[in-house]
């Protein structure tokens, strides 16, 4: 059985990306905040972001940390986190365990999965769906290319995971590299694949492999992600061939009879198609009178028909404004509610609010 001996232990302060500075001091929540001159726009991204960090590593302090707030934490503090990583202040043979300590999150495949569409196309939602399906195509074009070049057998005999390991093998003969893999590593598959003897250790491999490049290493049970010297994480056997899919009905909790589901959502045979990050979004009415909405009810006034809101100021779009506005302004529209105790209140804002 492998093990990535992965601890919950959030980053040092030493790696922190961002050196800290004094963190700007959000205006109450009766006051308007004016925003920075252009000249300060920089030690200003600076310092959300070195905030971003900070609410990051207090949710992974957490036992279970909320997917969707991390994901979000993420998004805003992706500037500083790539200017982290492609830095020059650790060597490359320490880089994937400075980062892994920085950002444990990364140890979680869907994060990893999410870090990529940010990179290659960010802003696009169905990244990891399209890329699922170019990797099955490039499979299933590959197979028939090594089977025509002789590196393969025809997989007819062989199970899903044995099929893809076969598969994997072979890329280097199917594809090959003008450069000659070391002497020490044997195979040049064995750059990325390694599979154990039964008396073979993990551990020990790693720290024998000449090469810093991700790998996988396939034992009898499940398998796991290294890169360098560095375990990452473990998976089953199974997901290298299968791809995952949601049990609707199963792996969602239940949801009240008043919920509408979002106006995109995709179906399928009559179920509801989750996105790519698990999550099926969608709309029911809060009841003011449940401590789980008292955020919400804190901005609305129902029988007044009127709801807080931050916006721009009309006069000045240097200035924000919270300003009360009729609830039938609102309709047809989405807003997200934000503030000190709002999903680790990624954004930085810290509001007091007095009714009178």
């Amino acid at each position: 059985m492998l093990d990535t001996g992965e601890s919950s232990t959030p980053p040092s302060v030493s790696t922190k990306p961002l050196a800290g500075g004094t963190a700007e001091q959000d205006l109450p929540f009766s006051q308007t905040d004016h925003r920075r001159d252009e000249d300060h726009s920089d030690t200003d991204s600076q310092q959300s972001q070195a905030r971003h960090y900070h609410t990051l590593q207090e949710i992974y302090k957490r036992p279970k940390p909320n997917k969707e707030a991390v994901a979000q934490l993420l998004d805003l503090e992706f500037d500083a986190r790539r200017a982290f990583i492609n830095s020059d202040c650790f060597k490359d043979q320490d880089r994937p365990s400075k980062i892994l300590q920085a950002y444990p999150c990364f140890r979680e495949l869907h994060h990893v999965m999410d870090e990529l569409g940010r990179i290659l196309d960010k802003g696009n939602p169905r990244f990891i769906p399209k890329l699922k399906a170019r990797w099955e195509s490039f499979c299933s074009k590959a197979q028939f290319y090594g089977v025509y070049k002789k590196v393969l057998k025809p997989p007819m005999n062989l199970d899903g995971v044995k099929r893809s390991i076969a598969l994997m093998k072979a890329l280097p003969e199917m594809f090959p590299s003008p450069l000659a893999p070391p002497k020490k590593m044997g195979h040049a598959s064995e750059a990325m694949l390694h599979i154990l003897e039964p008396t073979e250790n993990p551990d020990s491999f790693l720290k024998g492999r000449p090469l810093f490049s991700p790998v996988l290493i396939v034992s009898e049970d499940n398998c796991m992600l290294a890169i360098g010297t560095t375990p990452v994480t473990t998976f089953p056997q199974e997901d290298l061939h299968e791809d995952f899919l949601w049990n609707v009905e199963e792996d969602f909790r239940e949801v009240p009879e008043s919920w509408i589901p979002a106006h995109r959502v995709q179906h399928e045979n009559g179920h509801l198609v989750p996105d790519e990050h698990g999550h099926i979004p969608g709309w029911f009415p809060v009841d003011g009178t449940n401590k789980q909405y008292c955020w919400h009810a804190s901005l609305d006034d129902y029988p007044a028909g009127v709801a807080l809101v931050l916006r721009v100021q009309e006069k000045d779009e240097g200035l924000l404004e919270i300003v009360s506005v009729p609830l039938a302004d609102l309709m047809e529209q989405t807003l997200e509610l934000i503030g000190t105790n709002v999903n680790g209140n990624p954004y930085g804002k810290y509001f007091s609010i007095e009714k009178t």
